[in-house]
């Protein structure tokens, strides 16, 4: 297994399961309604439908930069608006996470070995390397879905 599948594997459980580390994103938000999802236990805390939202940006904006785009944040925003909260609005989110991991691993299979150490291009001008930063959305996706996780238990 190169480099690349074993990255393209860590991001996968990360999203669809088998983890080492416990529920993956789609674990976590596994059986949750539309109302179950957009309830956040405090004001100021993102809830589990924002956290999906965020991961599916973030998912997305990488899947640009492995394709040469140059953004600091995603193109919908850190944390997009859920909208109307609805169950055709909670599959549609659940639809994009799915659209995002498969964009991302679908642009990593593109994407050259041999540049997995070259440093990304940001508006700001070098970031972190491409591998880095693959291997950090493994680590984002894992680590909101251990959020998500702690707030159904408060529920």
């Amino acid at each position: 297994m190169n480099v690349k599948q074993r990255l393209e594997k860590v991001i996968r459980r990360s999203v669809e399961g088998r983890a080492w580390h416990g529920p993956s994103v789609k674990e976590s938000i596994a059986g949750l309604s539309a109302e179950e999802a957009a309830w956040s236990p405090a004001p100021n805390l993102h809830s589990a439908w924002k956290l999906m939202l965020h991961l599916t940006a973030w998912m997305e904006e990488v899947t640009g930069r492995l394709e040469g785009s140059h953004h600091n944040e995603p193109l919908r925003g850190d944390f997009p608006a859920t909208g109307e909260i609805n169950a055709e609005n909670w599959g549609k989110a659940q639809q994009d996470l799915e659209s995002a991991v498969n964009g991302l691993l679908a642009a990593l299979e593109q994407f050259p070995e041999e540049r997995l150490m070259e440093r990304t291009v940001t508006e700001k001008g070098p970031g972190l390397p491409y591998f880095d930063v693959l291997a950090g959305v493994a680590q984002h996706n894992t680590y909101h879905a251990g959020q998500i996780v702690m707030m159904r238990r408060m529920r």
